[in-house]
């Protein structure tokens, strides 16, 4: 049982090591592709929808008014829905009730504030109602004048971790 244990937790720190590599990429696609001025021309801005398009973290862009206007497949597929089902969808629609008011509080105290938010976890909703756990980290999109614009974030689904917790502890 120690032996199957350890390799869990071998396997779980190698996927967390990955997932830390392609967040890392997705940001740079991200600040690359969707700052004023558009992209980058030729074969770099080619590169990085590659990486927006293939990352394994769900990205997601809402506007002011919490309304996804953009996400990657990933996110999609964590959710059960299409991408173009998601565009227009409302932050409060996928999320729970009852972390409604974390999202505002870190909207308000960290996002607004520094730009971005720590990593926090949180539950989304699926298409079909089931809820799931998840990790992400906000930032904020700032306009050419400095006034915020829009946020995006960077969801993990967490239910494997959580599952591999309940059979540490």
């Amino acid at each position: 049982a120690t032996k199957t244990l350890n390799l869990m937790g071998f396997i779980l720190g190698l996927a967390l090591v990955s997932a830390a590599i392609t967040t890392s990429v997705s940001v740079y696609y991200y600040v690359m592709t969707r700052t004023p001025g558009g992209a980058p021309p030729g074969e770099e801005s080619r590169f990085n929808l590659n990486i927006y398009d293939s990352s394994l973290d769900g990205i997601v862009i809402f506007d002011m008014a919490g309304n996804i206007t953009d996400c990657n497949q990933a996110f999609a597929d964590m959710l059960d829905y299409g991408r173009e089902e998601l565009r227009g969808l409302n932050s409060s629609e996928i999320t729970p009730k009852e972390w409604l008011a974390v999202d505002d509080d870190v909207n308000e105290n960290q996002v607004k504030k520094s730009g971005f938010s720590d990593e926090y976890t949180k539950e989304y909703m699926r298409g079909d109602g089931t809820v799931f756990p998840v990790s992400l980290r906000v930032w904020r999109l700032d306009d050419k004048e400095g006034g915020q614009d829009d946020t995006w974030a960077l969801v993990r689904d967490i239910s494997d971790r959580k599952l591999y917790e309940s059979f540490i502890y």
